[in-house]
């Protein structure tokens, strides 16, 4: 059976992956970092938040392992302690789906942003000319650190170039506010930063690391409405006629012209 997104060019479907798993990125790294908060600044210890989190890393690990002898070890006790023992699973847990989603959904969710910017860029590429060819602007956009910022650059490159390709056809291209562009490096670097500070320095500084858990939610408006704008531009450009497509040389036209001519002439002869 063919799938929905099977149907769709190369770029849409790609796309629609990118969008969905940076949703399921962003989206779940709020909902599985606000109970970690809770846990963390109720637990006396370090002043250390990182290393907080990488003992709750751990022992997360070890309890998920003996999760079903501690449940089977419960029932026989008292309401008090069953409540409190599954209260600490529950963090457990919590730990656990936060390392997956931190070190695995993380590393799909930059696979399919990748993967859509090459389509991308190909797809213009049939088109105009563009400042950063696939392969290039991949490895700009893993850049560490200072990767929003190329983004940003790779982003008004395409959208320029589709403005171009769109008004030679006297086509509206798909735009978003400017301020909404330039926010992703200014964004990216201050989640970054917030991070960075709430993470190694103190374990104190929750109110940072909740305003860097709300940029994030602001980032990923901003790459949902880049990647829809740039896709709808590509899908006016790809519906064009072949004959508005740079696909065949113009200079092929009047060989066979002449070629169709000499074939009238030699047929009047006969």
């Amino acid at each position: 059976m063919i799938s929905k997104d099977s149907a769709l060019p190369d770029f849409e479907a790609r796309s629609k992956k990118a969008i969905f798993w940076l949703r399921f990125f962003f989206i779940g790294l709020a909902v599985l970092a606000i109970p970690t908060e809770i846990w963390i600044a109720s637990t006396p210890g370090s002043d250390n938040y990182f290393g907080e989190l990488l003992k709750g890393f751990l022992l997360s690990g070890i309890i998920g392992i003996f999760a079903p002898f501690a449940i089977l070890s419960d029932i026989a006790g008292t309401r008090a302690q069953i409540s409190g023992d599954l209260i600490g699973l529950g963090f457990a847990i919590n730990f656990i789906l936060l390392f997956v989603h931190l070190f695995v959904t993380s590393w799909i969710t930059v696979h399919m942003f990748c993967s859509w910017l090459r389509s991308a860029i190909r797809e213009q590429s049939r088109f105009t000319e563009t400042n950063y060819p696939p392969k290039t602007a991949t490895v700009l956009a893993l850049a560490p650190i200072i990767f929003p910022a190329f983004h940003y650059q790779i982003f008004k490159d395409l959208f320029t170039r589709q403005k171009e390709s769109l008004k030679k056809n006297n086509l509206e291209a798909n735009v978003i506010p400017d301020w909404m562009l330039r926010a992703i490096p200014v964004l990216g670097v201050a989640i970054q930063v917030g991070w960075s500070l709430g993470l190694f320095i103190s374990k104190g500084h929750i109110a940072i690391r909740v305003i860097s858990l709300l940029l994030c939610i602001a980032l990923l408006f901003c790459y949902t409405k880049v990647i829809k704008a740039i896709t709808a531009n590509l899908s006016t450009l790809n519906s064009l006629p072949a004959s508005d497509t740079p696909s065949v040389p113009s200079d092929e036209e009047p060989h066979h012209e002449e070629l169709s001519e000499e074939a009238v002439t030699r047929d009047e002869n006969s």
